[in-house]
Parts: C-alpha cells; sequence; structure tokens
C-alpha cells in the first residue's frame, strides 16, 4: 500500500509544514520550563481544577485550601473579572508572581456567593526545584522532541509509505500524551490557547495512532481483514474522542457555563475512557498474535521487542491510572515514589520504537544509520534509562529523608536503599550489555564498516587460499558465527575448499546437477536455511534428503552464492550466530554485497594462477626449446674437415630459434662427398622435429654409399611421409660430389633451384621431383654435371 496518487515531493513539503507548527510548540514549551526554572518566582499555578459541570472546582491545592476554596465550589469571578473561561484566569495569573494574592468569588455548595484573597505560589520553588525541574525538562522537552524529530525522519525517509505515517503518527502524538497535565504556560490569550488546542488534539490522536501501528505493524493484523466493520467502529470512536476532546478544550478557554462541548465531554468521559484503553489493549493483542502466527523468524523477533518493550513501558503507569479511576483520586494525590518510577518507565516505549525503526526492513533507512543505531539505541537506552533512574533515585530519597518529623531511622533506611539501588543498577550494566550482544546484537557496531572494508580489500587478494582465510575469519569474528565453510568448483561438482569452526574438515560434495546447486546458481542474493519451515526453498525445489542431510553437516543456516557473470564459482555456508537469531536484512544485504566481492576475486585469483601457470609454462617451453635448439645446433655439421679441391661453408639462424631448416655436409666411404639442404614446413619445434627426421633417413640411405640418388630421393619420400603429419613435408636438394672426377650428381626434391656460376654463365640445378613427404608414390630424376675450376656452387 503507497500513496500513489501524489508525489514524493508534495508529500515532503506536507510534512515540512506540518513541523512548523510542532517545533514553534515545543520551542514555546521549552523556554516556558526553563524560564520556570531560571525565574521560578514567575512560574505560578492557579492552585485548583476545574470540571464539569463547569465551572466547578473539582482540585484544590493546599495554599488554596488554606485561602478558603473548596472542592464543588462553581468559579463566578477571577481577579475582579467574570469567569469567562480559562482565558480569563491566564489574563489574572499573568502579571502576578510568587506569594502574590487574587480575588476569586465562587457559589458555595449551599448555593451563596463568597469572596476570598487566593494566594498564588509556585509549589517547586523551593529547594528541589532543580531536581523537580529536571524531570519536567526530561519528560515535556526532552523525550517529547526525541520522538518528534524520530517520527518526522522516518516520514521524510519513507514519504509513500502509509506505514510510516503512522509511525509519525504515534511519536509526535506520543510526546504530548507524556505531559499529562494541561499546563502550555502563560502566553498572550491567542498563543495559549492554539498551544493548549494543538496540544488536547495530538494528546488525544495518541490513542488513535497506537491502535493503527498494532493493527498495521509490520503487515496488515488478520482480525482487521476479518472485522473490517468492527475496525471501522473503533477508529469512528476514536476520532470521536479526538473531537470531543478538542471541542471541550476550546470551550474551556472561551466559555463561562453550560457550553454543550463541556457537557458531552462529561457526558462521554467513561466511554471513552473504556474505548481509550480497549485501543491499548487491541495494539497489545495484535501484535501477541503477529508474533505467534508469524513464520517469518526475524519478524518475530522484533515483534517481541515491540511488544515487551510497551509493556513494560505502559502497563505501570496504565495501571495506576485505572486505580486512580477507581478510587477517585488525582495521580498526584499518589506518593511520589509511586507515580514518578512509572512516568520515567514511559522512556522505554519511544526508545523501543526507535529500536524497531532502525532495524525492521518496512522502513527502508540507509544501512550506515541503521547499523549504527541497531547497536547503540540499545545500549544508548540501558545507559539512559540509569542516568535517568539513578539521580530520579537520590531525588526521591531527597525529598522523602527531608519531610517534616522524618525520623533519623527512616532517613537511614532511605538513603541505604537508594545507595544500594544505584550500585545494583551500575554494577548490573556490563550483564545487560552482555545479555544485549549475545541475544540481540552479536553482529559488532561497526559490522557494516568491517564487511564494507572487507568487500574492498579482497579485490586485492591474489592468493585463493589466503583470500578465502580472510574471509572466514573477518565474518566469523564480525557476525560471530561459529561454522563458515567455502565450497568451490571443482570435477563437475562443489566440494569444501577452506572451512573454520568444524571438529574434522567437512567431506562431502554436491555435484554440479544436484537440486541445491541449481537453486544456488539462480539465486543472486543470500539464501536463508530453514529446514522446518514448509514454505522454504528447500521444499519448493523437492531437495532429496541426501542433500539435506549434507546442509545439516555442514550447519548451513545462510549460504552466500559466489558468482561471476552468472557463472557459479562456489558458495558460503554460514552456521548460526551465537546469539541464535536469524540473520536480519540488513546482515544478508550487507553479506550480499560482501559475496559478489568475493566472486570478483575468486575470477581474480583464478585468473592469476593461470597466467603464473601460463608463465611457468612458457618459461618451461622456453628451456625446452632452448634445449632442442641445442641438439638441432648439433645436428648441423660441427667439423668441416679439409677437402682437397674444394673450398666449402655452411651457416644456419632460424628465425624463431628453433625451426625446420636443414643443411648437411656427409663424408661417403666411396670418396665422394655429400651435400644436403632442405626446409621443412612450418615452424617451431614440429618443423624442428621432421628436420631431424630427415636427417636420420637421409643418413641412413646415404650410409649405404648408393650413387641411384633418384631412389635415394624415392625412398626417403616414402619415409618422411609415412612418419609424419599430412600437412607436413619439405623442399630437399641433395647432391654428390665425386673429388676424383669432379662429376656433380644431384636430384632437386622441390627445392629452390640451386646454382652454379660459371663466369658470365649461371646454371640451374633444376632436374629432380616434387617435395618429399607430400605425396607417397613420387618419381625422382637424377643428372650430373661436370664442375670447372672457378666454380660457385
Amino acid at each position: 500500500m503507497r500513496f500513489q496518487s501524489i508525489s514524493r515531493k508534495t508529500l515532503r513539503w506536507m510534512l515540512a509544514g506540518l513541523l512548523v507548527p510542532c517545533l514553534l510548540f515545543q520551542g514555546a514549551l521549552t523556554f516556558d520550563v526553563v524560564m520556570g526554572l531560571l525565574q521560578p518566582q514567575n512560574k505560578i499555578s492557579k492552585g485548583f481544577a476545574l470540571s464539569e459541570p463547569w465551572p466547578t472546582i473539582s482540585a484544590v491545592s493546599t495554599v488554596a485550601k488554606q485561602s478558603g476554596l473548596a472542592v464543588g465550589d462553581v468559579l463566578l469571578e477571577f481577579d475582579n473579572q467574570p469567569f469567562h473561561g480559562l482565558t480569563t484566569i491566564n489574563n489574572g495569573l499573568a502579571t502576578r508572581q510568587h506569594g502574590d494574592s487574587v480575588s476569586v468569588t465562587v457559589q458555595t455548595k449551599q448555593g451563596s456567593e463568597k469572596s476570598l484573597r487566593l494566594r498564588l505560589e509556585n509549589p517547586n520553588i523551593n529547594a528541589d526545584r532543580w531536581i523537580r525541574g529536571a524531570f519536567v525538562l526530561l519528560m515535556a522537552v526532552v523525550i517529547p522532541l526525541f520522538c518528534m524529530l524520530m517520527g518526522f525522519w522516518v516520514a521524510f525517509v519513507r514519504p509513500s509509505d502509509p506505514l510510516a505515517w503512522i509511525f509519525w503518527g504515534l511519536t509526535v502524538t506520543f510526546g504530548h500524551f507524556l505531559m499529562l497535565g494541561d499546563d502550555v504556560g502563560i502566553w498572550a490569550p491567542g498563543i495559549t490557547l492554539a498551544m493548549a488546542l494543538f496540544h488536547t488534539f495530538l494528546q488525544s490522536c495518541f490513542y488513535l495512532f497506537i491502535f493503527l501501528f498494532g493493527v498495521y505493524f509490520p503487515y496488515e493484523w488478520e482480525q482487521s481483514q476479518r472485522f473490517v466493520w468492527l475496525k471501522w467502529i473503533f477508529l469512528g470512536g476514536l476520532a470521536l474522542i479526538v473531537a470531543v476532546n478538542s471541542a471541550s478544550r476550546l470551550a474551556s478557554f472561551v466559555t463561562g457555563a453550560g457550553n454543550w462541548a463541556i457537557r458531552l465531554d462529561d457526558l462521554l468521559d467513561k466511554p471513552m475512557i473504556i474505548l481509550t484503553y480497549a485501543s491499548i489493549s487491541i495494539f497489545f493483542w495484535a501484535l501477541a498474535e503477529k508474533r505467534a502466527r508469524s513464520k517469518d523468524l526475524d519478524a518475530k523477533r522484533r515483534l517481541r521487542i515491540l511488544f515487551f518493550g510497551s509493556l513494560f513501558a505502559l502497563t505501570p503507569i496504565g495501571l495506576l491510572l485505572v486505580f486512580a479511576l477507581l478510587s477517585g483520586k488525582n495521580l498526584g494525590a499518589f506518593p511520589e515514589w509511586i507515580w514518578v518510577p512509572c512516568i520515567l518507565l514511559l522512556n522505554l516505549f519511544p526508545v523501543t520504537l526507535a529500536y524497531v525503526v532502525v532495524v525492521h526492513r518496512a522502513f527502508d533507512l540507509h544501512v550506515v544509520i541503521r547499523q549504527g543505531l541497531q547497536y547503540g539505541l540499545m545500549r544508548g537506552g540501558v545507559r539512559f534509562l540509569i542516568a535517568i533512574l539513578v539521580p530520579s533515585a537520590a531525588g526521591i530519597a531527597t525529598l522523602q529523608a527531608t519531610q517534616t518529623g522524618a525520623s533519623p531511622l527512616y532517613v537511614y533506611n532511605i538513603i541505604t536503599t537508594v545507595i544500594v539501588f544505584c550500585i545494583l543498577l551500575v554494577k548490573g550494566k556490563d550483564k545487560v550489555f552482555s545479555w544485549i550482544d549475545r541475544r540481540f546484537f552479536r553482529e559488532a557496531y561497526a559490522a557494516e564498516k568491517v564487511l564494507g572494508e572487507l568487500g574492498d580489500s579482497v579485490r586485492t587478494i591474489v592468493d585463493r587460499k589466503t583470500l578465502m582465510e580472510t574471509v572466514a575469519v573477518c565474518i566469523s569474528q564480525t557476525l560471530h558465527v561459529d561454522q563458515i565453510a567455502m565450497l568451490l568448483s571443482g570435477n563437475n561438482g562443489f566440494r569444501p575448499a577452506y572451512a573454520i569452526g568444524y571438529l574434522a574438515a567437512p567431506q562431502m560434495e554436491f555435484p554440479a546437477s544436484s537440486s541445491t546447486v541449481a537453486v544456488i546458481a539462480k539465486q543472486s542474493t543470500p539464501l536463508p536455511v530453514y529446514f522446518d519451515d514448509e514454505n522454504s526453498w528447500m521444499v519448493r525445489a523437492a531437495l532429496p534428503q541426501s542433500e539435506r542431510g549434507k546442509l545439516a553437516d555442514l550447519g548451513c543456516n545462510l549460504i552466500l552464492p559466489l558468482t561471476v557473470k552468472n557463472r557459479l564459482l562456489g558458495f558460503i555456508s554460514l552456521g548460526a550466530k551465537k546469539s541464535e537469531s536469524p540473520y536480519s536484512t540488513s546482515d544478508m544485504r550487507l553479506l550480499g554485497s560482501v559475496a559478489g566481492q568475493i566472486g570478483m576475486a575468486l575470477e581474480n585469483a583464478r585468473l592469476t594462477e593461470e597466467v603464473a601457470l601460463e608463465v611457468a609454462q612458457k618459461e618451461r617451453l622456453n628451456r625446452e626449446i632452448e634445449i632442442a635448439r641445442e641438439v638441432q645446433f648439433r645436428l648441423f655439421p660441427q667439423n668441416l674437415p679439409p677437402v682437397e679441391g674444394v673450398d666449402y661453408a655452411g651457416y644456419c639462424r632460424p628465425a624463431l630459434g628453433i625451426g625446420g631448416d636443414y643443411y648437411d655436409f656427409l663424408s661417403l666411404e666411396n670418396g665422394q662427398m655429400g651435400i644436403a639442404i632442405g626446409d621443412v614446413s612450418g615452424k617451431g619445434v614440429p618443423a624442428a622435429l621432421l628436420m631431424a627426421c630427415l636427417q636420420a633417413s637421409l643418413r641412413g640411405q646415404a650410409a649405404a654409399g648408393s650413387t641411384d640418388l633418384a631412389k635415394l630421393m624415392a625412398n626417403l619420400n616414402r619415409q618422411i611421409y609415412d612418419s609424419s603429419a599430412a600437412n607436413r613435408y619439405a623442399t630437399f636438394f641433395y647432391s654428390q660430389y665425386d673429388l676424383s672426377t669432379r662429376i656433380l650428381t644431384y636430384s632437386n626434391g622441390g627445392h629452390n633451384e640451386p646454382f652454379i656460376i660459371r663466369n658470365a654463365e649461371l646454371i640451374r640445378l633444376d632436374v629432380g621431383g616434387p617435395v618429399v613427404g607430400m605425396f607417397r608414390p613420387a618419381r625422382y630424376e637424377q643428372a650430373s654435371l661436370l664442375l670447372q675450376p672457378g666454380d660457385i656452387l
């Protein structure tokens, strides 16, 4: 449900408009309270209260009673002015100070008129005014301001969320609910009337908003959907209370007697009290039922905190007001040690609401704010309560001990009790903090910061083992998780690559075709594991019992997929927190972000390992090529023995360090000299291997002393064809030179034509056949040539 028809900008302008009167009222009230502390002589009380039938005096102070004023008298004049509402009284008090007196005319119960001088006083002007003033400052200024700012903050963040507006109304009106009295200060008549109406309206709205909050937080109550008509009856009745109280308040300022609004307010007093208590009861009923029926463990925990925090805050003052109503007493008639703690406990309510706001997913507030306040509110709330209770206990003890007629034993008991109470309170603080950590906040205060830094740091880690160890230790220490296992892909399955918190290293494998891996591969966010939830993904995916058993052996409570570009590299299994609470939405959001960085880091580590392996392989290959180059170099003629009548030389330099180029000089047994030159197809090691094969085959053929070069070339062609791939061949020229006859016999197997330079003549040696090793049946020819002195081959 959202305010779809109104833009967020418009809603925020509406909030800004509502913020102005709230700040003006709070500012004026703060000024009045502070001036009452600094100038107590100007902060006086009229000393009596009025009720229906208007304006009948319903309560009188001790000083007013001494002046002759009695309960049941009807006020006729105040300060020699006919009574026309509370404005008349405020005008009369505006210029008075503590100790002054004012004339009052009343009609007694017997029907006679009576004039008297009413002495005015500030009951808090004595020595304990700072204690009382601090109490008023806390309840009328600090807590209402905190509630107001919290409510407006949530509404500004989520202006389109009706639940945020309900929360805004609840917090703002609660600040006015705390002001149980009707004293808003003495100002100009129009300002006092506006402040009184504003306060009464918001105070009456508190019951309406607490009813709505109980019904709709964090989702609508089932009973509200079933009995819609009853819900609207309640809402109508609560709205009527707001209207009647506001109209009665307005009439009380401007009407002397007999106003219909005041009479209606008095007539509906008891039904309205029943309705207000019913609205608070429904608030607790709705929270309790939703907590009992909710299947979301995270929501159950937060509803439990809201329920019990509100119960401890509202129950004491509620019971006290009921007792006061039944006994006919005013709240101030009870001893201070009874009603002051009840009022102070009300502060638990906004603290509880603040905690629910910053951790509940209904209000999508910024993670940084939520993580800081989540931890700080509870611990700060404890410190806040201690800061309230210790001075309050000391103040109450001082008031009781300084009473007139108090015995020394009574004073001693009071002081001893307060000292013991304060010591136990302070000493128990650390145990309370430990309980909070264990039960609700096992994650550290800086969890968001630590996990954020982890996400940044893992990107720079290129060693896989170091990466896994860093991630596991950081998550374990930050969220206090004992068992963590990281399962990575390999050999068509996922096996534990690193684990902490287990007695023995986990030994299991999730095949790539398993249902668990299929679900994780489709999931881009953390996946909670609930074995006993019928709506769990484990049930929807029909997870086999064997895979459930593997997850149970891992103690898995949460799965973090590690993906890169929709490719699953692995997943992390997180066990239960030490607090035994489920992983919150903020936990999973942070862990999901970290998992994305871990996936990228794993991919970087894999690529780094591959590059390192490739570099190592290249180094080995280079070394092997160097060895092969040395071997090939040794295949070339190393020594060229002198040959009478011939000057000869040979040199080869491969382009890639090793290749298929070949030349050779053979010393034959028949006194001849063999001369060979060839070029194997291709480059590198394959060509070099074929070159070596060619050399070996040639030397084997030539060693037989054959002079039939055509046959030698045919045999050589057949051997090369049979021992090499189809795409391998060699161009090859072979000749034999007879030293005695100077006849050069040769056969050219497709090689670049060698030539003889004889003076100005160029003789090409082109007789032969095809390249060697391409065709198995091949025919070669040979030719002879008589060399002359000075010829160059």
